[in-house]
């Protein structure tokens, strides 16, 4: 993963018509840096009511390989691990991106938000996550400091 760009920050947005997201421009930098090819791979967090995006930047990697990245903590012990591979493929979306840095949700992504919802994009390093503000603000995850900055933008927003 040597000489890639890492997502650094949070940005807040809305869910447009039809369950078109804009990503926002920090973020779809990033992305087009990455990748060249502008594609997501996002996947339900197991721990966390949120989504986990990475970029075409890992377009190289296998299914498994993807699998791990977005629930690593679950492909640590093997148990449970066929009963996990259902639960994992059904919440696996592979989703181009618009030049103009927007993503179409599919009709199972799309019932997770609602238009006009305000959305938070968190970054993680290699790879980001997408939160419903509230969500993220009754988080126990959350950082303090992020928590204060999108409260005021929050505010600022309505």
């Amino acid at each position: 993963m040597t000489g890639r760009t890492l997502y650094v920050g949070h940005a807040v947005t809305k869910v447009g018509k039809g369950g078109r997201i804009k990503i926002p421009q920090a973020f779809g930098a990033v992305l087009s840096k990455n990748g060249g090819q502008l594609r997501l791979l996002i996947g339900r967090s197991p721990t966390d009511n949120c989504w986990v995006c990475y970029d075409a930047g890992l377009r190289t990697l296998d299914v498994d390989q993807c699998r791990a990245l977005i629930y690593p903590r679950d492909f640590e012990s093997a148990e449970s691990l066929s009963d996990l591979d259902r639960s994992i493929l059904g919440s696996l979306f592979v989703l181009d991106v618009s030049l103009g840095y927007s993503i179409k949700l599919p009709k199972a992504l799309a019932g997770s938000f609602f238009e006009g919802e305000q959305l938070v994009f968190v970054s993680l390093g290699y790879a980001f996550e997408i939160w419903d503000i509230d969500d993220l603000l009754k988080s126990t995850q959350i950082h303090k400091n992020l928590a204060d900055l999108v409260q005021a933008e929050k505010t600022l927003r309505h």
